[in-house]
């Protein structure tokens, strides 16, 4: 497969592929929702940063370019775009996925039950574990 191909050959890998694809976008829309009700609920009517969603935005697209274009068709039976694929959503997906700070935006999105029940939620001994400096590296 030469280098266009994996721009142009785009397929979806099957029903999990179709589900993940469709998983990606409702993510996606869920965002943008949570910044337009963040945004009702704030008494100043401050905007979610535009910054912040097109960097998560961005993250999805590259997620769903790793996945479902010619990288993802060709990482099965090719080791490079496997690797490839691995880059894309380590050194690209991943960081602006966490640019977009979805966890910030869930707070800025709910009222003040919703909130305390997300922090009780995050300050729970196994997220504590899970996310401490031991797992996350």
């Amino acid at each position: 497969m030469s280098v266009s191909g994996f721009f142009t050959d785009w397929e979806l890998d099957g029903t999990v592929g179709l589900i993940f694809t469709l998983l990606t976008a409702a993510v996606g829309v869920v965002y943008l929702a949570a910044a337009e009700l963040g945004r009702r609920r704030d008494r100043r009517s401050r905007r979610w940063p535009a910054a912040r969603t097109a960097s998560f935005i961005a993250g999805l697209a590259v997620l769903g370019f790793a996945i479902d274009s010619g990288v993802g068709a060709q990482a099965d039976t090719r080791l490079s775009a496997h690797m490839v694929e691995h880059m894309l959503i380590w050194l690209a997906a991943a960081p602006l996925a966490v640019g977009g700070a979805p966890l910030r935006l869930a707070f800025f999105a709910l009222g003040s039950p919703g909130r305390h029940r997300l922090a009780g939620v995050l300050r729970a001994r196994p997220i504590a574990a899970i996310s401490g400096p031991v797992w996350s590296t």
